[in-house]
């Protein structure tokens, strides 16, 4: 991998050392207070995986309430002017196949994807729509009410991919072994937001099952306070995706991890794409089929009417 990347990883990754040095665990559980970073032009691109928490790193250092991004020849195109002195966030993009125009057995012009011997990586530069003028305002989303949260911890729990069980103890775990959801009984936690924060972290865990993500668990060691990170990554996603806003405490243990952490990260400074491509695709798989079981939902309530 060339010097090049090498040190835009290691910016990103003295962030994250930073923040998690200054405010730990609440400095990662505040990105899940923001909207998703997405593009301005096409609403529907959302950043992933390591652009995504790039950008919602430079949104909470920058103070920015705007999820909308574009690049510089974007807003140039829309008539927007980015601001004097604004400086802009570097974003990687990771080329895996190419398109080839070749001739079928008749002759006739078809498109061939074809996977590249070697990844290309390439690089663009966005502005967040704060640093622009002429951009029209973005229309906040109201967060979801918190008395819809029983029907989200509903759904989660119909959509888990293993059996949650409720029991008279202090803690929340996943098993790997038993593949089972451990949670304490609903009516000792403090609040609904609680409950829902731990239950997502505990599902997303339970996608390293060798059937479903295939990650590996470890035991209080190294491989252990990764998963934890990942999952305290995945869960800031998946409530990012769902659309509600946890700022609860839902881990104590977590503080513990932290040092952890500041080592995995200072120690490779690639850790943290494949650690957020790993999250991603955890709220990928879990709010696929979260949104699934939803529209099922809203489909059986048409037919009922």
């Amino acid at each position: 991998m060339s010097s090049r990347v090498q040190e835009d990883r290691q910016a990103l990754t003295e962030k994250l050392i930073e923040g998690l040095k200054k405010d730990g665990l609440n400095w990662i559980r505040d990105w899940g207070l923001l909207e998703v970073p997405r593009n301005a032009i096409n609403k529907e691109t959302k950043y992933r995986g390591a652009n995504k928490v790039n950008l919602q790193i430079a949104m909470l250092e920058k103070g920015y309430k705007d999820p909308r991004w574009v690049t510089f020849i974007q807003a140039k195109n829309e008539g927007w002017k980015v601001k004097s002195g604004e400086k802009s966030i570097k974003c990687e993009y990771w080329q895996f196949t190419k398109t080839e125009k070749v001739k079928d057995e008749k002759g006739n012009i078809k498109e061939l994807e074809t996977k590249l011997s070697m990844p290309r990586r390439s690089t663009f530069n966005l502005f967040n729509a704060e640093q622009l003028e002429g951009i029209e305002p973005y229309q906040f989303k109201d967060g979801l009410n918190i008395e819809k949260y029983p029907e989200i911890i509903t759904q989660l729990e119909n959509t888990s991919p293993c059996n949650i069980e409720y029991k008279n103890q202090n803690e929340a775990f996943y098993a790997p072994g038993k593949d089972v959801i451990v949670m304490p009984l609903k009516e000792s936690f403090y609040s609904e937001e609680g409950l829902l924060a731990t239950l997502i972290h505990e599902i997303s865990h339970s996608t390293g099952h060798p059937d479903r993500l295939a990650r590996k668990f470890g035991k209080f060691d190294e491989a252990y306070a990764r998963e934890e990170l990942i999952a305290e990554i995945a869960t800031v996603f998946i409530q990012n995706e769902i659309g509600i806003k946890l700022s609860e405490n839902h881990f104590n243990n977590h503080t513990a991890y932290v040092q952890s952490w500041l080592k995995i990260l200072k120690d490779n400074v690639n850790e943290i794409y494949t650690i957020a491509t790993e999250a991603e695709r955890i709220s990928e798989y879990v709010v696929e089929r979260y949104n699934e079981r939803e529209l099922l939902n809203k489909n059986i309530q048409k037919e009922e009417l």
